[in-house]
């Protein structure tokens, strides 16, 4: 769902923006529609030192290799370490509703690829802003907001949004 707002809420009405976002929100309303005791749990995009584009921009930055990111394609990234516990609480508590795993940042993927060459310590001057249109516009944009409040999983849980500095350390160290 293009979203034009930061933190969308657990409540914000599905918009579905093609195919596999309108599979998602079927088997949702689905599971929803069961009743009692459901847990509908929605991540943002995981990452890890195994996901293929952060292992290429860190090996690259650290042999001071340059390395090319979109500038106009935004994420609001978890670690999957992060992301695991979230649902570790999820599954032990029994929980029932729904479930955001949050991100405190809305970041363009080339301000993702600046704070991890800052982290390594490298210049910034190793990577390069490139406009997704240089692919044709064949990437689908879920809106200059993708991410989602954590307002569920930090009440019932008492665990906040992760933050980019919680990330970077997860994925760097």
């Amino acid at each position: 769902m293009p979203c034009n707002e930061p933190q969308q809420a657990e409540t914000t009405a599905l918009r579905p923006n093609g195919t596999y976002a309108e599979q998602k929100a079927a088997v949702e309303n689905s599971l929803m529609d069961v009743g009692g005791k459901v847990a509908v749990c929605r991540l943002p995009k995981v990452l890890s030192t195994a996901t293929p584009l952060i292992a290429k921009w860190v090996d690259m930055l650290r042999a001071k290799g340059r390395i090319e990111a979109f500038d106009d394609l935004y994420i609001s990234p978890v670690s999957g370490a992060y992301a695991s516990r979230v649902l570790a609480l999820i599954m032990v508590g029994q929980a029932s509703g729904v479930f955001q795993v949050a991100s405190r940042e809305d970041l363009s993927y080339y301000e993702l690829a600046l704070a991890i060459a800052s982290k390594l310590g490298v210049s910034s001057a190793l990577v390069r802003p490139v406009s997704v249109q240089t692919l044709g516009g064949s990437l689908q944009s879920q809106g200059r907001y993708p991410s989602m409040s954590g307002q569920n999983v930090e009440k019932t849980f008492g665990v906040l949004p992760q933050s980019l500095d919680e990330l970077l350390d997860e994925l760097l160290t």
